[in-house]
């Protein structure tokens, strides 16, 4: 999670077709800086279900080359189509999540973030946390819907 286009040498979003150079039998998902746009490659699409003939679900989109195959990139709602694939965080990686965080929020000197799209799971964990004596830092969390 967290690419960013406008930082890469080639100046646009991965493609499937380029993920599939580096990794063409595992799934693979990528989830842009922004949050509202992603690409996946050959393999995830599959497990997605995701083809030449699916259609964009509505407030989505699901971009197609000229020749009608899935480019990989999904956007807005269609990213649901992948993201719901993808096995949830134990408590242990959300809790290091959590810590990696504060560090560098630390190291820039800052004493507070905002975290949003938050699972009900990463809920659970900023509350121990702070029953714990270990979240002593503001957070503003911003909670995901579902999506009809």
């Amino acid at each position: 999670m967290g690419w960013d286009e406008t930082k890469l040498a080639e100046q646009h979003y991965p493609t499937a077709a380029e993920l599939d150079r580096v990794a063409p039998n595992n799934p693979v998902w990528l989830v842009n800086v922004t949050g509202h746009y992603g690409v996946a490659n050959s393999a995830a699409l599959r497990l997605a279900s995701i083809g030449a003939s699916t259609s964009s679900p509505a407030g989505g989109l699901i971009e197609h080359a000229a020749d009608g195959q899935p480019t990989g990139v999904l956007k807005e709602t269609a990213l649901d189509l992948v993201q719901q694939l993808v096995p949830a965080y134990s408590e242990a990686q959300r809790r290091q999540a959590i810590d990696h965080m504060l560090q560098v929020a630390h190291a820039e000197g800052m004493t507070g973030f905002k975290d949003p799209d938050i699972s009900q799971d990463y809920w659970q964990t900023y509350r121990s946390l702070a029953a714990e004596g270990q979240l002593n830092e503001y957070v503003c969390v911003l909670f995901h819907t579902h999506r009809p």
